[in-house]
């Protein structure tokens, strides 16, 4: 009776333990996940973006053609006029590294000079096709910019991968859906303490819930977009000494 009473406290005190264990992970899980939705919350009411170089910065996206007769249609550069930013960004600690960055979607522009020749692409289709474009994109048929003015992505984590690489891991919402997103990022040191970040991804319009365009079945809009986005980000200026 004694052995079998020792051996029943001997599993409750194992049980216990485990128990024990297994809640501490949880909290810890939980504190961890609270104290990044907490960096990231303060992002969103940060007051002071990143310091970027605005001139030397861009984003732009570049669609692609399908289809039987995709060597009729044109390639398309959509670039991002207005964007913000809220972030923290240290090299020595990548671990508490964060960024938010909206687009808000009527800035988009396409085929414009200036998306073209940022996206390497030549001339493009005349004035009134570009504003059939421009239309045609941010109305209901493809982003739907009244129900979805602003394009949204939110960094979770940052992993070093190189002295000079990293990837971003964190959540693109685009037309009302989030979706997963790791972004490489190629970092080179410039002048007077900048740093010049550049990612160049692909996203599908599909998973977003953007049916990619389509001209009597034979000339197609790609699935795939392909998105090429370099940030110049400045030296913050020294604060006052003491």
């Amino acid at each position: 009776m004694y052995r079998e009473w020792g051996s029943y406290t001997t599993i409750m005190i194992r049980f216990i333990a485990v128990s024990a264990f297994l809640a501490l992970v949880c909290v810890m899980q939980s504190a961890g996940s609270a104290a990044a939705e907490q960096k990231l919350g303060a992002l969103d009411v940060a007051k002071d973006d990143l310091p970027i170089d605005r001139n030397r910065s861009h984003m732009v996206a570049i669609t692609d053609k399908a289809g039987v007769l995709r060597f009729l249609g044109h390639r398309h550069a959509i670039m991002a006029t207005e964007w913000s930013t809220r972030g923290v960004y240290d090299p020595s600690r990548l671990q508490d590294a964060a960024i938010v960055l909206r687009i808000p979607v009527p800035s988009l522009r396409i085929d414009s000079e200036r998306a073209r020749a940022l996206a390497g692409l030549g001339s493009g289709p005349g004035t009134d096709t570009v504003k059939q474009l421009q239309d045609k994109m941010l109305g209901p048929q493809v982003l739907d910019a009244e129900r979805y003015p602003t394009i949204v992505f939110r960094s979770r984590s940052v992993e070093a991968t190189g002295d000079d690489s990293l990837v971003i891991h964190g959540e693109l919402t685009l037309h009302g859906r989030a979706q997963r997103l790791d972004v490489p990022v190629r970092r080179q040191r410039l002048e007077a303490g900048a740093v010049r970040l550049s990612a160049d991804f692909t996203i599908r319009q599909s998973d977003y819930g953007i049916e990619p365009e389509s001209i009597a079945g034979v000339v197609n809009m790609a699935d795939a977009i392909r998105v090429r986005v370099v940030i110049v980000t400045t030296a913050r200026p020294a604060g006052p000494t003491r």
